[in-house]
């Protein structure tokens, strides 16, 4: 059986330069050793929990370029099957579940440490990889629905297990993670507005410190209506 290397799969996917192109655009990394054993779902699925479980500390070497395009690559399916993983993986419904949840650590770790303090949906700045994969990651990312296999009777555990990953970012203090985390409610509301809608709700009503312009983002997330 294939044994995944985990420091041979974090170097695969951060010791990377920053580049335009992005380096997973190159056909050459498929000419590569794979650590990931051709993206076998149980293989993903271990990388994503274990680099969960202190993000922080495994990804110090890596520069926030470096680690934005390394997360873009692992969550984004339009670069990789990874994170198709935590989905489809031949393991027990609560594994699945505690996986996405382990999520909140990239947000408490990563985003919320490393990402400038913008609100993407109404700034001029130039977008950095890490600025991009927090504002996009539940649009980009194929975890904000239930997989195929998902029997309808646990649907609500899988959309409860996200929004709460959902719901943490919006208890940062980075206005990037609470943008990021209203991003992916508001597009929850057209799948699951049971779940989502009272989330926003709640931080609408608590959270009247933050800049109108993040206030307004929520208030349009109530919605559906963003990008």
């Amino acid at each position: 059986m294939f044994k995944a290397d985990y420091q041979q799969q974090l170097r695969f996917v951060f010791d990377r330069p920053v580049t335009k192109p992005e380096w997973y655009w190159s056909i050459e990394i498929y000419e590569e050793e794979d650590p990931f054993d051709g993206e076998n779902h149980l293989v993903a699925l271990e990388f994503i929990e274990q680099l969960c479980k202190q993000p922080k500390k495994d990804l110090a070497p890596y520069s926030d370029g470096q680690v934005g395009n390394g997360l873009n690559f692992i969550f984004s399916d339009s670069c990789s099957n990874l994170s198709f993983g935590i989905k489809y993986a031949e393991v027990p419904f609560e594994r699945q579940l505690n996986a996405l949840r382990g999520l909140s650590n990239l947000y408490a770790e990563v985003f919320e440490l490393r990402c400038p303090a913008v609100l993407s949906a109404s700034s001029n700045d130039p977008i950095t990889p890490m600025t991009f994969i927090c504002y996009m990651f539940w649009d980009i990312c194929p975890l904000s629905i239930p997989g195929p296999g998902t029997g309808k009777e646990d649907w609500l555990a899988y959309y409860q297990a996200i929004a709460e990953v959902m719901q943490k970012s919006l208890q940062l203090r980075n206005v990037a993670c609470i943008e990021s985390g209203l991003h992916g409610l508001g597009h929850m509301v057209f799948e699951n507005s049971k779940v989502a809608k009272p989330i926003i709700e709640d931080f609408l009503r608590k959270r009247k410190d933050l800049p109108e312009a993040l206030l307004n983002y929520a208030r349009a997330a109530q919605t559906g209506m963003i990008q």
